[in-house]
């Protein structure tokens, strides 16, 4: 699995619903060379059907977020897969640590850096070419002061949590769950010390409803492939 590609899919995709988790699917095998998995295994990894991860490909390539070259992929003659490319990369206003925050300001030339064309399959400038930069303080105290405090409404699961949603939480819908969780603890006025442990506790309870509305051999055969 790629985290990074993760990270940088779910920080910066302007995808939603099914066409990010196809999205969130494919990232999990980019690349320096890019992906080459079968549609049937990102419709797998995005919990959806082959005919609707056609669709959302053709969406995201519309959105310039991913591209592929037909049969350049692995295999024989006509059963060769796809070769897909990852096209996304972080702005010029990302500070470039693990949580992708935004600066406050940017320079000219790093808007200009920011322009260039990504054909490597995985723009990992955000931790490689980039110059270090001290992230922006967020205006929520840290779990490490032990202090309740409100959820920010800029907060998002970070590479860990996302990486649950295969491991883990395989019926559930990464981008529904999230907004879910966000609005009932803001609606709530919810103050919690650590919401990303708070958030694993949401989806752990939200996988076992899930799986308790599923057939059995159903959900068997899901989790267990993991």
């Amino acid at each position: 699995m790629s985290f990074g590609a993760s990270a940088v899919a779910w920080h910066h995709s302007q995808a939603k619903g099914t066409d990010l988790l196809v999205l969130m699917s494919l990232a999990n095998y980019i690349n320096d060379d890019g992906a080459w998995p079968k549609v049937e295994t990102i419709a797998k990894g995005a919990r959806t059907s082959v005919r609707q991860v056609h669709r959302s490909l053709a969406v995201l390539k519309e959105l310039g977020e991913i591209s592929w070259e037909h049969g350049a992929g692995v295999g024989r003659g006509v059963y060769k897969s796809n070769l897909y490319k990852l096209l996304l990369s972080c702005p010029a206003e990302c500070s470039g640590d693990w949580n992708h925050t935004v600066r406050q300001s940017v320079t000219s030339a790093e808007i200009v850096r920011s322009r260039g064309d990504n054909l490597s399959g995985l723009d990992m400038t955000h931790t490689a070419d980039k110059p270090i930069t001290e992230p922006v303080k967020e205006p929520v105290i840290k779990a490490t002061t032990n202090k309740p405090h409100l959820l920010n409404e800029s907060w998002l699961p970070d590479d860990r949590l996302i990486g649950m949603f295969v491991t883990k939480w395989p019926l559930l819908n990464m981008s529904e769950q999230t907004e879910a969780f966000k609005l009932h603890h803001m609606a709530k006025g919810s103050k919690m010390v650590d919401w990303g442990l708070a958030y694993q506790k949401w989806m752990n309870q939200a996988q076992k409803w899930a799986a308790d509305k599923q057939p059995k051999d159903q959900v068997r055969n899901i989790v267990g492939d993991f």
